[in-house]
């Protein structure tokens, strides 16, 4: 019982929580209070909110990678001070709201209720908390002393608003009613009162083995009352021994209670304390630098070219490293190989946590010995890319055989590595862009948007499930779900620079495997329809920066035996498991053209170069002697829905000239004397002028888009005409093709 010259010692602290406990429900001083309280917890909720604002997956409280020494002690140290600083108020608090007194009666404050008491004390102690709380995101956050101190103060001073507040509300600051309740407060004085009450002697006893003191004292009383006056004396003997029982037990209990808040204070800093050498232990291991990484990440190497076959640069290779175990299909001349063109080890590469180096990941572009490699330099402070296996003798530092170096810096993960200002060797050092991005859908805020909301994202190793495309039955294409899926098929024309030069070269189908299609960089392989036991194939395939139109060998396919199939399945496998665009030496010498440098998924809408016949290097550039045959790819299936597909003078109609029960395809048919694929050219367009008159007027353009108009070609070019729609036809049908209808044509 308490009354308004008694209170329990250390029920009150002078802050304006106090007033809550005291005040009548409210009244000014009440509000006064419940308005402090707002304005700490929305401080501290805010400070929290935004320390854990975009965190990362698996690093949800963002901690520093690889704190330095001086970092770690600082944040030992402010834990141990943030306990002491809360032992006397927080701990406190916490036993008075979890053991409150029985009854509470004041005579002068009847507001200030049992109710209260637990209220006042549990704001108190949800402040408090919070702060504790705030202080350790903070703490282990921080990769710097001086702001893990400032931060602390910061929110020791949220803390003490509540104390603040109540020292200002004693000189008037925030009115005389909150000032007279805030002097009173500050008035009360502790006076130890403990009162006795009657008993009897058997039922005492019994009341005493229960630790019923009160009413044990009581029952004493009552017996000495009613005890005759010889007994009296050992009535009040007993009374005495009750009372010093009492009183033992009582202090024995005071004593627990007092020492209750230094074993909570104990136990908070152990467990913080575990959890900040949990996160440092993280930290040592490498599993936190980990989980902050992208465990995939999309490299570009810009377009650079090491020339090795100039005769003062030795081979950089072992002469037997096609025979060796875990390689690609080395068909590059080992001796004297070809250009090292960056652009072929464009690609994804993976993040090694097996391989740690400089205590930074390894990142590999795949698991053979002549892999593309990402590095960290400790000697020079940089991150370099190296080929497996690659070493041409020449020095350049501490970092050996780089082949791409980036500026100095600190950086513990390859994605944050600037992408302007590496170094290129061809030779000699260049400046060079090279452009990183993250393929890890988990790194993403947004999981969906990892996958460009057109797929899902995989939570085992951040890849993307992407969803069907518009009911093509085909899924999104790229490692992030970014690209619609390329035409399928592709056919490919030369149009020169009349319509005389015009020929069809290529009828270019997808290679699939198990009902997918292959695909190299995340972008699909192509074959020319044609024989498939012809000497060379051709393919149209991207190399990491251009679309190449090449041609492979049989036997680089299938291998020499003539015994084992060869076909379709068999160049999947190829492309699919064995090619590298380097290694597998995709010759110049045997590509008839590239398109211009292009991230295009597709290889339709580009511009295109042709490869000379002769293949004269001279000063040229890169691919020696190129020229402009304005070569064009297309879409074999087109949308009759797509507005103005056929222009004014065409129209989208099923293909009938080749299949006439079951079309393959939409086709624009041209009319008033229009042509071209999607009848692109008018009647007196310089690239068909003349047509008609022309030396050749039976031409392949001619029969492909003039003929069936009736444009004057008449009986002359019926012979013709249909033999060249002959040629075509395995290319627009299902039919196998027994010859190369290209070399048939040319």
């Amino acid at each position: 019982t308490y009354n308004n010259t008694a209170i329990w010692d250390g029920a009150t602290e002078l802050d304006t929580y106090s007033l809550m406990f005291l005040a009548n429900f409210q009244s000014p001083s009440f509000l006064f209070s419940v308005m402090i309280f707002i304005l700490q917890m929305s401080m501290l909720l805010l400070t929290l909110i935004d320390q854990l604002r975009e965190p990362q997956p698996y690093n949800l409280l963002k901690i520093p990678i690889n704190n330095p020494p001086e970092v770690i002690v600082a944040q030992f140290i402010s834990l141990l001070v943030l306990v002491l600083l809360q032992e006397n108020t927080t701990f406190v608090t916490m036993v008075h709201a979890a053991l409150p007194p029985g009854t509470i009666q004041f005579v002068d404050y009847p507001g200030a209720t049992r109710r209260k008491w637990v209220l006042g004390n549990a704001c108190r102690l949800l402040v408090h908390l919070a702060s504790i709380l705030v202080s350790f995101v903070f703490i282990v956050q921080t990769n710097e002393v001086i702001d893990i101190f400032k931060d602390f103060a910061a929110i020791q001073f949220v803390t003490g608003l509540s104390q603040l507040a109540f020292f200002c509300a004693q000189y008037g600051v925030f009115g005389e009613t909150i000032k007279q309740d805030a002097r009173y407060t500050k008035a009360w004085k502790h006076i130890d009162n403990q009162e006795s009450l009657e008993g009897l002697h058997a039922l005492g006893e019994a009341q005493l083995a229960g630790e019923k003191f009160d009413k044990a004292l009581g029952t004493y009383q009552k017996a000495i009352r009613i005890a005759p006056e010889d007994q009296r004396r050992a009535c009040e003997h007993k009374l005495h021994e009750a009372q010093g029982q009492m009183t033992s037990e009582r202090n024995k209990k005071r004593r627990k209670k007092e020492r209750l808040p230094g074993v909570i204070a104990v136990l908070v800093l152990g467990v913080m304390l575990a959890g900040w050498a949990y996160l440092v232990a993280k930290q040592e291991t490498h599993k936190l630098l980990a989980s902050s990484a992208c465990q995939r990440i999309d490299v570009q190497l810009g377009f650079a070219v090491y020339d090795l076959s100039n005769p003062e640069v030795e081979s950089p290779f072992p002469t037997d490293l096609d025979k060796r175990m875990n390689t690609p299909s080395i068909f590059l001349n080992l001796t004297s190989p070809s250009a090292l063109y960056y652009p072929y080890f464009n690609g994804i590469y993976t993040s090694d946590w097996d391989n740690i180096k400089d205590e930074r990941p390894v990142y590999v572009e795949n698991n053979y010995v002549t892999a593309g490699m990402f590095s960290y330099c400790k000697e020079e402070m940089v991150w370099v890319f190296t080929i497996g296996e690659f070493n041409d003798r020449k020095r350049r530092g501490a970092c050996g055989q780089w082949l791409l170096r980036s500026a100095p810096t600190e950086e513990f993960l390859l994605e944050k590595v600037p992408s302007s200002e590496w170094t290129v060797w061809t030779g000699s050092a260049q400046p060079i862009s090279v452009d990183i991005k993250c393929a890890d859908c988990r790194k993403f805020a947004d999981k969906e948007s990892g996958c460009n909301f057109n797929g899902e994202c995989n939570e085992e190793d951040g890849t993307c499930k992407c969803n069907e495309f518009d009911r093509t039955g085909e899924a999104w294409f790229g490692e992030l779900c970014q690209a619609p899926p390329p035409c399928n098929p592709v056919d490919v024309f030369v149009h020169g620079e009349t319509s005389e030069d015009y020929r069809q070269v290529a009828h270019f189908m997808p290679l699939e495997t198990g009902g997918k299609r292959v695909v190299i960089d995340q972008r699909p392989v192509y074959w020319n329809k044609q024989n498939s036991n012809a000497t060379n194939q051709n393919f149209l395939l991207y190399t990491g920066s251009r679309w190449y139109q090449t041609d492979w060998n049989l036997m680089d396919l299938c291998g020499p035996d003539p015994s084992v199939a060869c076909g379709k399945p068999q160049f999947a496998n190829f492309f699919d498991n064995n090619f590298h665009a380097y290694w597998s030496d995709t010759r110049i010498n045997s590509t008839k053209y590239v398109s211009m440098e292009t991230s295009s998924f597709t290889p339709v809408g580009l511009n295109w170069l042709t490869l000379g016949q002769n293949r004269a290097q001279g000063d040229f550039g890169s691919f020696g002697y190129t020229f402009d045959e304005d070569v064009s790819a297309h879409c074999f299936k087109n949308d009759c829905k797509t507005p103005g597909l056929c222009g004014y003078n065409g129209e989208c109609v099923d293909d009938t000239r080749y299949n006439l029960a079951s079309p393959i395809r939409s086709r624009c048919k041209c009319n008033n004397g229009s042509s071209g694929y999607f009848c692109q050219f008018g009647p007196n367009h310089p690239y068909v002028t003349n047509q008609i008159v022309t030396s050749d007027p039976c031409n392949e353009f001619s029969c492909d888009y003039l003929y069936e108009q009736d444009q004057g070609l008449g009986a002359n070019c019926s012979s013709r005409c249909t033999k060249i729609k002959d040629f075509k036809a395995c290319w627009n049908s299902k039919a196998e093709c027994k010859f190369d209808p290209g070399d048939a044509l040319a």
